[in-house]
C-alpha cells in the first residue's frame, strides 16, 4: 500500500480494520484490526501506529480504551508512536470500529 498520512508525513506499510459489537466489542475490534499487521510480520519496518477509533450511540468507555491500550502494547510493545483518533458515528449504533494503519517514518 502506497497510501502517504499527509499529516504526520509518513507512509502506510499495512493496515487492518475491525467492526464489532457487545459486551467484548472493544478487544474484539482490535484482535480483528490488528491481526493482519502482525500475520505479515513487517513490524520491523514501523515506527508509528494510527488508530481510528469510531463509537455510535453507545460511547467508548474508559474501560474500553483500557483493553485496546493493553492489548496494542501486549501484542506491539513499547517501541513505538501510537497516534490515536477518537470519532462518533451515530450510524454505528452499538458498535466499535477499529482502524490501525502501520505507518514509517
Amino acid at each position: 500500500m502506497k497510501t502517504t498520512i499527509t499529516s504526520h508525513k509518513t507512509n502506510v506499510l499495512d493496515a487492518g480494520f475491525g467492526i464489532k459489537t457487545g459486551k467484548s466489542r472493544a478487544i474484539k475490534a482490535i484482535e480483528t484490526a490488528i491481526s493482519p499487521i502482525l500475520e505479515n510480520k513487517t513490524l520491523e519496518n514501523a515506527s508509528i501506529f494510527s488508530l481510528k477509533i469510531v463509537y455510535g450511540t453507545k460511547e467508548i468507555t474508559i474501560e474500553e480504551l483500557k483493553i485496546i491500550n493493553d492489548y496494542m502494547q501486549e501484542k506491539l510493545g513499547n517501541t513505538y508512536v501510537i497516534s490515536i483518533h477518537l470519532s462518533e458515528n451515530k450510524r454505528l449504533r452499538n458498535k466499535l470500529s477499529v482502524t490501525m494503519e502501520m505507518c514509517s517514518a
